[in-house]
């Protein structure tokens, strides 16, 4: 599709060869210059953190007492790997000692036991996070959800006067508006290297930053400062 263009007719005193300091006699002139429509860009600026895709909250399938610790927190472990066992308080199991696996790979990042200690049926035990799967998760401002859509591109950055940028996708917005924030939360994930760069070192699980999106909000006319 080609560019609409538009002309402007600017009258002009000035001598042609632009000297003020010059006497002028010569009567206005009439210059027709070129003006082309161009997109008006609005840049939308966001908070947000980056979390893990997979992260994965360990219960109690029984009541018992902890009695032996494999796992401590931050131990990177694999899927079906044990991570303790607890002693079964139900006499027809004789106090057997149950172990208790980590359903995915990955690392601990959250324990909420201790040795010996009692836990019932469906406490929470321990949390599985993938440190190499991430996610951004964005706060959007009630009056601005519409404005973002799932596939819009943008970037990610540490802070405001940070150099460094990671390009982002957003995967999807929740419809749901926070009553007590007036905020609704989006996802975006990060998008992978340009090839035949080096490898990019993205920010670590926790990073407080900042998301930005530049969007098409329709067409504008940029006339030459002397036509006004």
């Amino acid at each position: 599709m080609k560019s609409t263009v538009a002309f402007v007719i600017v009258f002009s005193t000035m001598p042609l060869g632009g000297l003020a300091s010059q006497p002028d006699n010569s009567k206005p002139k009439a210059l027709i210059q070129e003006v082309k429509i161009n997109d008006d860009i609005k840049k939308l600026l966001y908070p947000a953190i980056v979390a893990a895709k997979v992260n994965t909250v360990v219960t109690a399938d029984l009541d018992g007492h902890v009695r032996k610790v494999y796992k401590t927190l931050g131990s990177r472990v694999k899927s079906g790997e044990i991570i303790l066992f607890m002693a079964n308080q139900d006499p027809a199991f004789t106090y057997s000692e149950v172990p208790v696996r980590s359903p995915i790979s990955g690392v601990i990042s959250q324990i909420n036991f201790q040795l010996m200690a009692k836990i019932a049926k469906g406490e929470k035990l321990f949390t599985v996070m993938d440190a190499q799967s991430l996610k951004i998760e964005i706060e959007l401002p009630a009056s601005e959800v519409g404005r973002l859509q799932p596939g819009a591109k943008g970037s990610f950055r540490l802070n405001p006067k940070s150099e460094e940028t990671f390009p982002i996708r957003v995967l999807g917005i929740s419809p749901v508006i926070d009553p007590r924030s007036g905020t609704a939360s989006a996802e975006a994930e990060f998008l992978p290297q340009v090839a035949g760069k080096d490898k990019i070192n993205l920010p670590p699980v926790g990073t407080v930053g900042q998301v930005s999106f530049q969007l098409k909000t329709g067409k504008v006319i940029l006339l030459p400062e002397n036509s006004v």
